[in-house]
């Protein structure tokens, strides 16, 4: 995972979790097992695309409240936001490495992009320099987030 050295540009990225909710540990269940409500663990092979693959499984979870009401469970592309997320910052444009991605530009490529179904654009460690196609693309803006919360880690 590469560092972030900056906070994303736009200041719905940058909102802090504890300014809309709060709570102490009373207010928490002891435990609490979701692993028959979550997708299997993904494997990210040999690239470096940890990164993008915990904003997969970020999305999952959050896709797993959805589920709860809508019945409807989408697994969503970590090559599609690992790509991206890359692209952001190329230099020279255009030119992708595998080199890892950091949070910043993760969430950055979410706001701006959004991300696609898995089924759209396949994990395959062979593409990993490929951009997706127009498919892709046209999907994903159907998935952006809106904001994004940090948490303060104690």
């Amino acid at each position: 995972m590469l560092a972030s050295t900056r906070m994303p540009n736009n200041a719905q990225l940058q909102q802090n979790f504890s300014d809309h909710m709060k709570l102490d540990q009373s207010q928490l269940p002891r435990k609490i097992n979701l692993r028959s409500e979550m997708t299997p663990v993904e494997d990210q092979s040999a690239i470096g695309s940890c990164v993008a693959n915990a904003f997969a499984e970020i999305w999952t979870h959050h896709e797993y409240l959805l589920k709860k009401s809508s019945g409807r469970h989408i697994d969503v592309s970590r090559l599609f936001i690992y790509y991206n997320a890359r692209a952001k910052n190329a230099y020279p444009p255009g030119h992708i490495t595998d080199s890892g991605c950091n949070i910043t530009d993760v969430l950055e490529t979410l706001k701006e992009l959004g991300t696609c179904e898995e089924s759209l654009w396949p994990y395959d460690i062979n593409k990993v320099h490929a951009k997706p196609n127009e498919l892709a693309y046209n999907k994903a803006s159907e998935n952006q987030i809106m904001d994004a919360l940090s948490l303060k880690v104690d």
